[in-house]
């Protein structure tokens, strides 16, 4: 799990106490006995002094790290599986968010939130998710963990952060068959039967052209049919496809980051997120394979220690370009492919130190 590195001070040279006889040059150090007992028991309140200060600033140190972190070092799990859906709403099968917070339903271009779940006190089994708008087509829906940030039990996008567990965002994805489209289908195929059997009743010629009309019609209808399972399989084959990411903690002048590798079978982009996933960052350009090094220029610069979430996606147009709402992201073993890292902002830090200073 990537975590937030705290780097330790360099300890001071330990200077030795000269004795009688240690200095060159011939100048001796006197000791005076009268003080030696003094001078043990100065240094000893001094040592336990030093000791306090020091466990002090460790704890700090420790508080510290843990508040930045919260988010990425508690265990967080989602479970969701393949279904049937009216379109309406998906149901996750569980979920534990240690912090408490919700479950937010994404599409795999990851543009914005399908919906998302009320608040989660910890765990809980069957959580249902109701769509904003109702699903009309089948398709992979990715559902991640967010915490609830800001404590007011109401999903803020922007604002609360999503769980990182393993050094990976906490997600998990499920394909979603819509029934409701099937259903309504089915209804209009009967209508269009007992249409064709009342023109029947009334006039064979018109049954005859009605047949052809209706021969007609399912030849359409098998071609949509088949464009819609090619359009299913092309979306499969883009999630089965193989893809990794690698990313680690790094210091930035706030204007780029860098992922150490990216392995994209089928080629696409690493774009990167805050970790509020509310819209991207920045991408990198088309990666043809597996590329080393893959710098990523941010739209804005950052302006303080973060942590970020870079998150694969296909080239899903075949354009070159990455398209929000159109590129999708990569799926392996039903998790969407992503690293994150602690960035550190040079230039802040900078900043800091001369306010400080």
């Amino acid at each position: 799990m990537t975590g937030i590195g705290v780097a330790s001070a360099t300890p001071a040279e330990d200077f030795s106490e000269l004795s009688a006889g240690d200095a060159g040059d011939g100048v001796f150090l006197q000791e005076d006995p009268d003080n030696e007992s003094d001078n043990e028991t100065d240094g000893s309140l001094d040592d336990q002094a030093d000791n306090e200060t020091d466990d002090a600033d460790d704890e700090d140190i420790a508080d510290n790290d843990t508040e930045d972190s919260v988010n990425q070092t508690t265990a967080t799990n989602v479970i969701v599986a393949d279904q049937a859906s009216n379109g309406s709403s998906i149901v996750v099968s569980s979920v534990d968010l240690p912090e408490g917070g919700f479950v937010t339903v994404y599409n795999t271009t990851m543009a914005s939130p399908l919906g998302n779940s009320s608040f989660i006190n910890g765990s809980q089994e069957i959580v249902n998710v109701t769509f904003d708008q109702p699903l009309t087509q089948n398709q992979t829906l990715a559902v991640l963990a967010f915490n609830d940030t800001n404590g007011n039990q109401q999903f803020d996008l922007g604002t609360d952060e999503v769980y990182v567990s393993g050094g990976q965002l906490a997600a998990a994805t499920a394909m979603v068959n819509v029934t409701g489209q099937n259903a309504t289908n089915a209804t209009n195929a009967t209508n269009a039967t007992n249409a064709t059997n009342a023109t029947n009743a009334t006039n064979a010629t018109n049954a005859t052209n009605a047949t052809n009309a209706t021969n007609a019609t399912n030849a359409t209808n098998a071609t949509n049919a088949t464009n819609a399972t090619n359009a299913t399989n092309a979306m499969l084959a883009n999630q089965s496809a193989s893809a990794n990411l690698s990313m680690v903690n790094q210091t930035s002048n706030g204007t780029s980051v860098m992922v150490n590798s990216a392995n994209l079978s089928q080629g696409g982009f690493v774009a990167v997120y805050n970790t509020t996933l509310a819209s991207p960052l920045g991408n990198s350009s088309f990666v043809n394979g597996s590329q080393q090094n893959v710098s990523v220029t941010l739209d804005q610069s950052l302006t303080q220690n973060q942590t970020l979430a870079a998150i694969a996606f296909n080239d899903t147009n075949g354009n070159q370009q990455f398209d929000l709402g159109t590129d999708r992201i990569y799926v392996s073993d039903e998790q969407p492919v992503t690293a994150t890292a602690t960035v550190n902002v040079t230039s802040q830090n900078t900043t800091n130190a001369s306010v400080v200073g």
